[in-house]
């Protein structure tokens, strides 16, 4: 007799390690664990400025466009996202807007953004001076985007330009300003 009370009492040990278990997974695992972990894969946050999150194309872009090496690259590229998320929050809160389709024409031009600065989109131009689709095409792939992530992209750090820019001017009509004193 002391001998089966002793068997259930083991099993009841054991059934309660296992809900215990059961408990621990649901609630850090589940739907509302916090997406972290389980089937739902892992979060492509790359970082956060201001709560403000750049997407897995503009981190490509900078990652793409830098001439670092290494750890290095990763590390200027993150740089570039964080100036640029800098420079572009000012300009959201000063009412500097860009569009797509702003966007769209300097590509045209041959321009393309990156934290906070204007640069000339390499090879985009034919012999004849005419812009070249095929190697527009060919700059987009060589950055790991697609071409409409790459136009939002753009957008984002067209408008970090266009502050960075306004900051520039500022600065110098101020040493105009002192130099004429």
């Amino acid at each position: 007799m002391l001998e089966n009370m002793r068997r259930q009492g083991a099993s009841i040990f054991v059934y309660l390690i296992f809900c215990l278990l059961i408990v621990i997974f649901v609630i850090n695992f589940g739907p509302q664990g916090g997406g972290k972990g389980g089937c739902r894969g892992t979060d492509n946050l790359v970082i956060s400025v201001n709560n403000e999150e750049p997407t897995q194309a503009a981190y490509h872009i900078a990652y793409s466009a830098n001439q670092g090496a290494g750890k290095q690259k990763t590390w200027v590229a993150l740089e570039m996202l964080i100036r640029r998320e800098i420079l572009a929050q000012e300009a959201d809160a000063r009412g500097l807007i860009t569009t797509s389709e702003g966007v769209k024409e300097e590509i045209k031009k041959g321009w393309f953004f990156l934290a906070g600065q204007r640069m000339k989109i390499p090879h985009i131009f034919d012999e004849d001076g005419l812009w070249n689709l095929n190697a527009f095409h060919g700059w987009v792939a060589q950055l790991n985007v697609s071409k409409n992530a790459y136009i939002s992209e753009q957008e984002r750090s067209m408008q970090a330009w266009r502050m960075a820019k306004l900051l520039e001017d500022s600065v110098a009509s101020g040493r105009l300003a002192i130099l004429s004193l």
